[in-house]
């Protein structure tokens, strides 16, 4: 092998060695650099885009929950006095007073449980005025930016209020009213979780002290619906429908050997409800502690009772949880889909078990990319490819 061969493979070899280093290089190194790069910028984007749309949601639901844990004072006597003041001024905005009837009611003290060093002060009235007032004044209990609640409730017509002998009734009647309404003496928490706010009364003295509320209650939350389902708006009564006509069968005449007419097959029956109670239950929320999440879920029938529990696996409604997002929860059906897959469905927060809609990739996509992650976490099997629509 002469000199000058000899160079020329030296020279392939130290550019074949360069290449390959260099194709190592890139693709080792410099690629991963440059996709890691990539991801953060999607990243930032997507961040950015999520604080665009969560940050009014949440920045409504911290000014609801500020008003709405606006106490009297943590001393019961104050408590007591402030609230009767507080009751006696809006019978007073609604020509209420001189007709009404305070009846104190017997302080109430929580010894054990969740709710341990929970005061309720309750107050009873009694009185007779015509519709509109008494909706105006329930309005404006249930306005007010403080705890309190209508514990009681019973409206019957007034004995002294004369009925019309024909003709349509009075759109304004007279009704006697019986009611009794309570607020809440907050113990001193000293974790602060029951950090509440002094209610400061001099602030109703402004006419327009209604509309101090309408910041929390923003058109583009749930928290709307609250004014939206008010159940004391005045209703036109509507029409019942008629029944419909009675069928009657002809008898058939057997001596003469007349076949009987063929009768129509009975309506099929209507299918099993298995959810009875899936409108007495409601999913107010859910928490994170320790990488634990857990939903709360309150139950209309035992509204004395702290919120029912549930955490990841736990039975739920008819399925088992299989996920917990601080705006809905899904569940895996007990019920298969005839080809074998699994059914998911989703329970949006504020709304009850029945409002509940079928989680598919198409309705839900951002949802259902989780759900993918954690069944892939959990190394589940994903699940069959979704369908379209929504269950009502």
């Amino acid at each position: 092998m002469t000199s000058r061969e000899q160079v020329l493979i030296g020279s392939a070899a130290t550019v074949a060695v360069l290449f390959g280093g260099y194709q190592a290089i890139r693709s080792y190194i410099v690629a991963p650099r440059m996709q890691l790069q990539q991801d953060i910028r999607d990243a930032q984007i997507e961040r950015e885009s999520l604080e665009e749309r969560l940050l009014p949601s949440y920045s409504s639901r911290q000014r609801w929950q500020r008003a709405t844990s606006t106490t009297f004072s943590n001393d019961i006597e104050l408590s007591t006095l402030a609230f009767r003041a507080e009751i006696t001024r809006l019978l007073q905005a609604n020509s209420l007073k001189d007709a009404a009837t305070l009846t104190p009611r017997p302080v109430e003290v929580i010894n054990k449980g969740p709710r341990a060093g929970f005061t309720t002060i309750k107050l009873g009235l009694k009185f007779d005025a015509p519709l509109q007032r008494v909706v105006s004044l329930l309005e404006d209990i249930y306005a007010a930016p403080y705890i309190k609640r209508v514990d009681q409730l019973a409206i019957a017509a007034a004995p002294n209020d004369v009925k019309p002998k024909r003709g349509k009734p009075s759109p304004n009647p007279t009704l006697g009213v019986t009611m009794t309404v309570s607020t809440l003496v907050l113990p001193n928490a000293p974790d602060k979780k029951l950090a509440a706010t002094p209610f400061d009364p001099e602030w109703t003295k402004d006419p327009e002290w209604k509309s101090r509320l309408e910041p929390y209650l923003d058109e583009q939350t749930d928290f709307a619906r609250v004014w939206q389902s008010n159940m004391f708006r005045l209703t036109e009564a509507r029409e019942r429908p008629k029944p419909p006509p009675v069928k009657v069968e002809k008898p058939v005449d057997v001596a003469r050997n007349d076949k009987p007419e063929a009768t129509e097959k009975p309506p099929p029956r209507p299918p099993v409800n298995r959810r009875p109670d899936a409108d007495q239950f409601t999913l107010i929320g859910s928490t994170a502690e320790d990488g634990q999440p857990t939903a709360f879920v309150f139950d209309v029938r035992q509204a004395a009772d702290p919120p029912l529990e549930f955490q990841l696996n736990d039975e739920f409604d008819d399925g088992h949880l299989v996920l917990i997002d601080p705006r809905c929860v899904v569940i895996r059906a007990n019920e298969r889909k005839p080809a074998g897959g699994d059914k998911f469905y989703i329970y949006a927060n504020g709304r009850t078990f029945e409002e509940r809609d079928k989680l598919t990739e198409q309705n839900y996509p951002e949802i259902w990319r989780l759900l993918q992650e954690v069944l892939a976490h959990s190394a589940e099997a994903p699940p069959a490819e979704g369908e379209t629509g929504a269950e009502s």
